[in-house]
């Protein structure tokens, strides 16, 4: 049995580490092929960029071929249905990683009642897109609209929390878009509260 010398290790570490950083590098770089990406119509008149699920589960395969997902955590919020989904694949070097990502899913309120059933799975399909974008897949299409540099989801609570102190006067529909754009890098946590302590002096 062949021993690695102390001092060695920590060098076939750092090859290994650069090794999995340019090929995060290379992921995040590649152009998505068209016949891949799909549109529909947003807020405003403005399209929106997609991809489907199948294609996230193709990445993977090209690019993970050894993973699992498991979906876990249920919650609403703010009319939202969101599930926590892991996702933990092995590299060619045989190195683990597991990425943790919230789905989500804007619920419609039926006099008051969400049905979460009907949303989970969207939520689940969202979770997985979200963990696909945070390995390197599909930057190009996520890059401006989702989550490249993610925003951690106790921040994202926090600024629920937040929210939620006005909710009586603002309603759910506006968290749920205050959310998406501190989410997407469109306002900041001051700007939120400054926003908030406005509201709450003009009670």
């Amino acid at each position: 049995m062949e021993l690695i010398r102390y001092g060695e290790g920590v060098g076939i570490i750092q090859e290994v580490v650069e090794s999995v950083r340019q090929k995060q590098r290379r992921s995040r770089r590649r152009r998505t092929d068209k016949g891949k990406v799909k549109v529909r119509s947003g807020k405003g008149g403005k399209d929106f960029r997609y991809i489907g699920v199948q294609e996230a589960y193709k990445w993977l395969d090209e690019n993970y071929p050894i993973f699992s997902i498991e979906a876990g955590e249920v919650k609403e919020l703010a009319g939202t249905v969101n599930v926590l989904v892991r996702l933990e694949v092995i590299d060619e070097n045989g190195i683990k990683r597991v990425v943790q990502r919230w789905g989500t899913k804007e619920a419609i309120v039926s006099q008051g009642n969400l049905v979460m059933g009907q949303y989970i799975k969207a939520a689940e399909s969202d979770g997985l897109k979200r963990c696909v974008v945070a390995l390197g897949g599909f930057n190009d299409i996520y890059y401006d609209v989702d989550v490249v540099e993610e925003v951690e989801d106790e921040e994202k609570e926090r600024v629920i929390g937040i929210l939620m102190e006005v909710r009586e006067v603002i309603g759910d529909k506006a968290i749920y878009e205050t959310v998406v754009k501190y989410d997407r890098g469109a306002i900041t946590m001051k700007q939120i509260m400054d926003k908030v302590e406005r509201i709450k002096r003009q009670r």
